[in-house]
């Protein structure tokens, strides 16, 4: 199940590696990550297989980092990180990189690490997290470096129970 991509618009997103993406999934707000979420499912939503977000994205450094992370946002019980996915946009292979040219936009796809084989309750939000760094799994350079996300090529790909029907009936208020 692929969500429709926004209009438009550019949003920014400030590195701190010195937050996991939990962390930053449960602040109301943080300059340090972009947070986009559903409204409060009327039903339980099943997901089952595995989840990929694609992004365009600018760098002001020749170098950095990008963490995606697809959590459940329960009223009660809190942030659950379903699966994340990280790339370093600046790698070529094992052993070499380019400098990324900034301002320059980049596609990049993030394939999110664990396989789904979850079920949000209703009343729960699914959400995307995206991040530079993750003080949990990726490097931790110095503070600072800022991503420009295009909204209108951004998309996410869900492995939903029931595709798109699913979808929409969870999400009917």
């Amino acid at each position: 199940m692929r969500l429709a991509r926004a209009t438009s618009g550019r949003e920014r997103v400030t590195d701190d590696a010195s937050f996991s993406v939990e962390e930053l999934a449960d602040k109301s707000r943080s300059a340090h990550r972009l947070l986009y979420r559903t409204p409060p499912l009327s039903q339980r939503l099943t997901l089952s297989g595995l989840a990929s977000v694609r992004l365009e994205v600018s760098f002001d450094a020749p170098a950095s980092n990008l963490s995606a992370a697809l959590v459940d946002l329960g009223p009660k019980s809190g942030t659950t990180v379903l699966s994340e996915g990280w790339a370093d946009p600046h790698i070529d292979s094992l052993h070499e990189g380019t400098a990324l040219e900034p301002r320059t936009r980049y596609a990049i796809e993030v394939d999110l690490d664990q396989v789904l084989q979850h079920r949000l309750p209703s009343g729960h939000r699914l959400a995307l997290v995206v991040a530079a760094s993750d003080k949990e799994f990726t490097l931790r350079p110095p503070p600072g470096t800022h991503l420009r996300l295009t909204l209108s090529e951004a998309s996410l790909d869900l492995p939903v129970l029931g595709g798109a029907d699913a979808l929409r009936n969870a999400l009917r208020p």
